[in-house]
């Protein structure tokens, strides 16, 4: 089931990217893949040449990230963690044919010594400012989502490194992101005040309003998360996974919508105000999408040329400071929940268990169990597990928990390090439950001591 569900949301994944991006293929405000041209060389063949080239090997690249989607259905074993590495490749590959089409049209401006089609001066209207009071949705509306899960977090009696960074970057990155939407610069369209006006406040309250719907996903994915992690009811899980997916299709249909009427309004614009060419400062990233870099420029935000979006001005210093903690938060995470689990193991300290009064208790960083003896009905000692398919839980390479499906035992809940090929299958009241400690001489012993405890109780009911 999980396998499934991973598949799904890759190719939507994938979907959204292509539908989202295929647009940079059309003239906009401009700019066809960043470049500055004239409108008329629109129509040069050579142009359309480029353009019928990207469409073409932009679609290539669709069908190879969905070929890839497919890489979990077909190897359920398939390690989480390069699983991820995945999802990065697909950025990357749906780069390239970007990539690609910049670079040929830039050099081919430089032949045909297109002019400039902006002017070189720049206007503002300082009167904006004075207008922009309440332009985005209140603060107080964005403490709900996190006052939710932390107290969903402090539901749970057992934390995973996991779980606790999720809160912490659904705690830290929205209030950063909710700073610049406020700081986002006022941006000068026309002579019309009351039109610039309009435009700047259904910007940032649009991008204000989506950031709070989407944090209500992440509180709702951080819900689901937190209770697949205590073992909850599967219904509960997939109601919040659907919930969270409504927060994502309900912020698309607000952005489509802006972007509608905001064309509407600058088309109607009579006489626009033109910027200077930059496009020597523009290009695709590898998996950020448009990139700006200029360290002249003082502008933080700049419109990446598709009338709906906005990048960062990476030559600023706040901006590289804001990259190098984003980089330095993503490498905690990742270390925390694969290369963290591997050392602690490699160190037989990724687990334990013990009885310890009258239950068997699993401790780990990451997980925890508790089993009362009286449970138990009879336990078997096993190196291999046969086929395993996961339907809720965490599975890193190096540990596993939750619950499986496995072709011997059916539905089963699992607490194992999983390189250590010895685990113990316990038969209680609850169910079936397999685990087993990272050192493969202490869970002989413990079955030992399980398979005594049972065989004793048996005596004594006989």
């Amino acid at each position: 089931m999980m396998n499934v569900f991973f598949t799904v949301i890759y190719v939507f994944v994938s979907l959204c990217i292509y539908f989202s991006m295929r647009k940079s293929g059309e003239y906009q405000d401009g700019k066809m893949f960043l470049v500055s041209i004239p409108e008329w060389e629109t129509r040069d063949p050579q142009v359309q040449e480029i353009v019928r080239q990207f469409k073409k090997e932009f679609r290539i690249a669709l069908w190879i990230n969905i070929g890839f989607s497919f890489i979990r259905l077909l190897f359920s074993d398939f390690w989480i963690l390069l699983y991820f590495l995945l999802l990065f490749a697909m950025l990357g590959i749906f780069e390239l044919p970007l990539r690609r089409a910049n670079r040929t049209l830039k050099k081919l401006k430089i032949e045909r010594s297109w002019p400039m089609c902006n002017g070189k001066s720049k206007q503002f209207d300082i009167t904006i400012a004075a207008h922009m009071k309440e332009s985005i949705v209140r603060p107080i509306w964005f403490v709900i989502p996190l006052l939710a899960a932390l107290g969903m977090y402090l539901i749970i009696a057992k934390h995973s490194v996991f779980i606790t960074g999720y809160l912490v970057l659904i705690l830290i990155v929205p209030a950063m992101l909710y700073v610049m939407i406020a700081r986002l610069p006022n941006h000068t369209y026309c002579e019309d005040t009351e039109r610039n006006v309009r435009l700047n406040r259904n910007r940032k309250y649009v991008f204000s309003l989506t950031l709070l719907i989407l944090m209500s996903g992440d509180a709702l994915m951080f819900a689901a998360l937190s209770v697949l992690s205590a073992d909850g009811p599967i219904w509960m899980i997939f109601t919040m996974l659907f919930l969270a997916a409504v927060t994502v299709v309900s912020s698309l249909w607000i952005f489509y919508h802006y972007h509608r009427i905001r064309q509407e309004m600058i088309q109607a614009i009579k006489n626009p105000v033109r910027y200077e060419d930059e496009d020597e400062y523009w290009k695709y990233g590898w998996l950020s999408g448009p990139c700006y870099n200029n360290p002249n420029d003082p502008e933080v935000f700049k419109d990446n040329g598709t009338s709906s979006s906005m990048t960062l001005n990476s030559g600023r210093p706040s901006v590289k400071i804001f990259y190098s903690v984003m980089v330095l938060g993503v490498t905690c995470f990742i270390t925390g929940l694969f290369a963290y689990p591997a050392l602690l193991d490699y160190q037989h300290k990724l687990v334990d268990v013990s009885i310890v009064g009258q239950t068997v208790k699993i401790d780990s960083p990451f997980y925890g169990k508790e089993i009362p003896l009286a449970s138990i009905q009879k336990v078997e000692l096993r190196q291999n597990l046969g086929k395993v398919e996961r339907v809720g839980g965490t599975d890193t390479g190096t540990f596993a928990t939750g619950n499986y499906e496995t072709d011997e035992f059916g539905r089963v809940k699992m607490y194992i390090a999983s390189r250590h090929k010895r685990y113990i299958i316990a038969y209680t009241t609850d169910g079936i439950i397999i685990f087993n400690d990272d050192d493969t001489k202490q869970t002989q012993q413990l079955y030992q001591a399980l398979d005594q405890s049972c065989r004793e109780r048996d005596h004594h009911v006989d």
